[in-house]
């Protein structure tokens, strides 16, 4: 890992919104479903809202769980990208299909590997 990419992901307690999504998909095909879409609507619609700074998609390795670890420069800026109309499409896309859990905090602790340690390499 490089500098450059360490001071990228360092993230500075207290000064960033961050929004947890977890989606609970009821097949693998499901969950791939929901990364493309979830992947398609953020680089279409919310990468272009004021204050995002950026998104990962994570996913389970059982195919189930879709994790959307969204960073925002403030709470205002994240209510009014969900405000967006184009909000109401991806709602209607994602329908009933998933279960999923949100929450919306700040990051309170961040540890990256130091360079040259065998966890950073």
């Amino acid at each position: 890992m490089t500098n450059d990419v360490i001071q990228q992901t360092i993230f500075t307690q207290g000064e960033e919104i961050v929004f947890v999504n977890k989606f609970f998909a009821s097949t693998r095909e499901d969950q791939e479903w929901l990364i493309q879409e979830l992947k398609s609507f953020t680089e279409d619609t919310m990468s272009h809202q004021p204050g995002f700074i950026s998104a990962t998609l994570h996913k389970s390795f059982d195919g189930l769980t879709v994790i959307n670890y969204a960073r925002w420069r403030s709470a205002d800026d994240f209510k009014r990208a969900t405000e967006n109309p184009a909000m109401e499409g991806h709602r209607q896309r994602l329908g009933g299909r998933f279960r999923r859990e949100g929450a919306l905090g700040t990051v309170a602790y961040t540890c990256i590997a130091e360079q040259g340690s065998a966890e950073a390499k």
